[in-house]
């Protein structure tokens, strides 16, 4: 530092001391001391979003990148985001919200003396043009300890429900010849089960996300291990059907028989074996969707029932049949 400006520093009982200089022919009118600068934070880049019309979008989220780095979330300050404080840089920015088109946007924050130079940024969201396209939600593989595929066509089955939802669970639709589907165009945290006689049954949680217009796929493959549960040689029914008229009685001359769409001879019908006083039992140990038809004199009733099974046995599904009466 120059000599002038280091006096000039100087507190006055110091400078008095200095009596054989003369300040004034320093010309002290050359010396800077700094800026003075506030403690305010200031904020780098503020982005403002609407739609197409002008308006706010639900759901918003904005972040954004200096130089290059990791992305960072925007803070929410009600009308507005803010990106960063006190950053300057090359920033990106990504603007996205469900339904509408993500968008991304650059600015170059520069720095003075004391802060940032502070900008903003209008960001215009386009709504999205959603296909009518029946998107998987989760492909799911079953498979044995060695690798090999478990499908509808080994007889395993699966099903799904959601974490939130009291709903009974939904079967899981065959997926070529080794995979199921669970749902078309859903999306949330997913509860598959699935299983197979011989196996023990499995339970899977899958979080399926959703882009705005369709979910997003998940591929699950889940390993089954073989059960070593002692199993009894009795041989359980699939489906036990009552038949029965809206008065609660038997229906003569009725016939039931049952059939799968999981099978090549889904529409070769097999009978159901009627044990007496208006029961039926359709299959023995077949698991998966069983479709049952019931015919008596003038009428036919049709229903599909969806079968599991233990690592033993099917788990059998009760059901009655209610037709007019004769």
């Amino acid at each position: 530092m120059p000599l002038k400006c280091y006096l000039a520093q100087l507190q006055p009982l110091h400078i008095a001391a200095v009596a054989a200089v003369s300040l004034m022919g320093l010309g002290f009118g050359a010396c800077s001391f700094g800026t003075d600068c506030d403690l305010m934070a200031v904020s780098s880049l503020s982005v403002n979003v609407a739609d197409e019309g002008g308006a706010s979008i639900e759901e918003v989220a904005v972040r954004y990148s200096v130089d290059g780095g990791e992305f960072a979330d925007c803070e929410d300050m009600g009308d507005s985001w803010v990106c960063g404080w006190e950053e300057a840089g090359s920033f990106e920015v990504e603007v996205s919200a469900p339904g509408y088109e993500t968008q991304t946007a650059t600015a170059t924050i520069e720095q003075d003396e004391c802060h940032v130079v502070p900008q903003s940024l209008d960001i215009t969201l386009a709504e999205q043009e959603c296909t009518e396209e029946f998107v998987p939600s989760v492909i799911l593989s079953l498979v044995d300890t060695e690798g090999n595929a478990l499908g509808p066509e080994d007889r395993a089955w699966a099903e799904y429900g959601f974490a939130d939802t009291d709903m009974a669970p939904s079967y899981c639709e065959p997926y070529g010849k080794s995979q199921f589907v669970c749902g078309y165009g859903q999306s949330g945290p997913f509860e598959i089960s699935a299983g197979k006689i011989g196996y023990y049954p499995i339970f899977e949680s899958v979080e399926v996300d959703f882009d705005g217009c369709h979910p997003i796929t998940e591929s699950v493959e889940v390993t089954m291990t073989p059960a070593t549960t002692p199993c009894t040689d009795q041989v359980e029914s699939s489906v036990w059907m009552t038949v029965v008229d809206t008065e609660g009685q038997q229906v003569p001359g009725a016939e039931v028989e049952f059939g799968t769409a999981w099978d090549d001879w889904s529409f070769n019908h097999e009978p159901c074996y009627d044990i007496g006083e208006g029961v039926f039992h359709c299959g023995e140990e077949i698991t998966g969707l069983l479709t049952v038809s019931v015919m008596a004199p003038g009428q036919t009733l049709t229903r599909d029932y969806f079968v599991t099974s233990d690592e033993c046995h099917v788990i059998p599904v009760q059901a009655t049949a209610n037709l007019q009466p004769l």
